[in-house]
């Protein structure tokens, strides 16, 4: 996986001779590098949480896909994001897998009212308005974040 503003012409040739797929982005500015062309990547990894929202995430999904490159939206936090990537991914025709903190078990569950569902390997995506989930303030209440920077890595259990 390489972030757009390494792709270029030599990239490009690299890439042709690579029989898998290859990937790109994550950086956070995938949509200049889309309007840049990906150079010859098939999967764009684009991360909500740094693109500009679901928006921003929309619109770079539909240049993704008249270059007919897939989706696979990057997660690196917890169910909140996950459930803004289910959103994009079941709107999104170039879709092509959801990333996910295993199953959003555990932690990840108990700050939502109701946890995201999984049937047979499959995210079933939520039928309730806006993102499909509401979260339980009462649990979140119970661990507040108390350090002084922004906590960009899973943690195994709740800071503070």
């Amino acid at each position: 996986m390489l972030p757009h503003q390494f792709i270029g012409v030599s990239v490009r040739r690299i890439w042709r001779k690579i029989k898998q797929p290859q990937l790109a982005a994550e950086t956070g500015d995938e949509r200049l590098g889309l309007l840049g062309n990906v150079g010859g990547a098939a999967i764009l990894q684009m991360n909500l949480g740094r693109v500009g929202g679901i928006l921003e995430a929309k619109k770079i999904a539909a240049l993704a896909e008249v270059q007919h490159v897939q989706l696979a939206p990057h997660l690196y936090n917890g169910p909140v994001a996950g459930a803004a990537n289910i959103q994009l991914a079941t709107c999104s025709p170039n879709f092509l897998i959801l990333e996910g903190i295993e199953r959003w078990q555990g932690f990840h569950a108990d700050v939502l009212v109701k946890p995201i569902r999984w049937e047979a390997g499959y995210v079933i995506p939520p039928t309730e308005p806006g993102l499909g989930v509401e979260l339980n303030e009462a649990v979140i209440a119970k661990h507040p974040y108390r350090g002084n920077m922004l906590h960009l890595d899973m943690a195994g259990k709740p800071l503070g």
